[in-house]
């Protein structure tokens, strides 16, 4: 998390930067790296049947995959969620969250405007 706000600050203040593209791909993969993460963590509350556990860390990842635009870990996250039993999940089926706070997610704001790869 620390990776991700040092890039966010430095995209920020660095806007035009030479380095821009470079930073903005570093950020979409430290995104795709702390979605990894998450869903590893899911796993584990899924196997000892933590269901709570296990739906705040497959949410977030699915955030973060989201926010990364990594089709893969996209859908590895889609999967974690479908996978959790359904009186766990608060939301309507393939709902995505919404509110990264309410997750105990870190605040990821959304990428820098320009100059980043997609």
């Amino acid at each position: 998390l620390r990776a991700l706000d040092e890039l966010n600050a430095w995209l920020e203040a660095h806007a035009g930067n030479e380095f821009e593209a470079r930073a903005g791909a570093d950020r979409k993969d430290c995104l795709k790296r702390l979605a990894q993460s998450d869903l590893i963590v899911a796993h584990f509350y899924t196997e000892v049947e933590q269901w709570d556990g296990a739906r705040i860390h497959a949410e977030r990842a699915l955030i973060l995959a989201g926010q990364s635009g990594d089709a893969s870990t996209i859908s590895k996250a889609e999967r974690s969620m479908a996978g959790l039993p359904r009186d766990t999940q608060d939301q309507a089926p393939g709902a995505a969250p919404t509110d990264p706070a309410a997750l105990h997610a870190p605040e990821v704001p959304s990428a820098p405007p320009s100059g980043a790869l997609p």
